[in-house]
């Protein structure tokens, strides 16, 4: 859970404002972020931009959850979710375009991130990481060469992510 927590240092850090005072804050912050992470993918799975604006003001002023997690203190798995809308819609994204190497960056960077948020979400991340992958390469019939063709990709994404939360790990060992 050392995400979010970074996250209020870093803003405590720029400001200079008490990390007591900071956490709320970037708790609302963070809820904001969610409308519009939950926009994102919205607009990444096949909505309209239409979609995508009513999909934020749903989740950012009708909805019960994220609003609660600010109250509850539940900050550090709202910071996962929040980045776990991002990764499955880039994920889609990377799935219906020809493969790129800076998209697989970046949803690596985007796992890392994940991860230090927060591990239960981190656990749904793969699962619904792979889920899409197996459903879109279903979906569009995929052959045996598009499958090849994203391969390194897959594998650079998962190594990349590896790689970069690798001095986290072994910190924590």
């Amino acid at each position: 859970h050392f995400g979010y927590h970074v996250l209020v240092a870093v803003f405590n850090w720029m400001t200079g404002i008490s990390v007591i005072a900071l956490t709320p804050i970037v708790a609302q912050l963070l809820k904001a972020g969610m409308a519009l992470a939950a926009a994102f993918l919205a607009e990444a799975l096949g909505a309209r931009r239409s979609g995508s604006v009513v999909t934020a003001a749903v989740v950012g002023l009708i909805c019960v959850f994220p609003a609660y997690y600010v109250n509850w203190g539940r900050n550090t798995q709202l910071t996962g979710l929040m980045l776990l809308a991002v990764l499955l819609g880039i994920i889609w994204l990377w799935c219906s375009a020809p493969p790129r190497w800076p998209t697989a960056g970046l949803v690596a960077v985007l796992a890392v991130g994940l991860a230090l948020a927060h591990y239960r979400v981190t656990l749904m991340a793969a699962i619904g990481c792979a889920l899409i992958v197996a459903a879109h390469g279903w979906q569009a019939r995929w052959r045996w060469g598009v499958w090849r063709q994203r391969a390194p990709h897959m594998a650079g994404m998962v190594l990349g992510a590896l790689l970069l939360i690798s001095p986290w790990v072994w910190h924590v060992w």
